[in-house]
């Protein structure tokens, strides 16, 4: 005997498996569940290195690069002046 569309909607409500809905099953929480005593605070966290931080092998060889443009400019607008 089919059902009617009243109990239908009463079994659906209530979660109960119905043939047509039974693939639609719901999925937990993939993030594991956790104690407050097991969670890291913010403050005890170390701090990420800022982006203004470079490291100082990088800035030489960043000032070295300028530095060596800055001269190449330079002679080059000494000759252009010459006549």
């Amino acid at each position: 005997m089919p059902k009617t569309y009243k109990a239908f909607v009463k079994e659906y409500s209530m979660g109960l498996q119905v043939p047509s809905t039974s693939y639609l099953k719901g999925v937990g929480s993939l993030n594991p569940l956790r104690k407050k005593e097991d969670v890291v605070p913010i403050a005890q966290l170390k701090p990420l290195k800022q982006k203004d931080e470079i490291s100082g092998k990088l800035k030489a060889k960043v000032l070295d690069r300028k530095i060596s443009r800055f001269k190449k400019k330079f002679r080059q607008n000494l000759k252009d002046r010459k006549p």
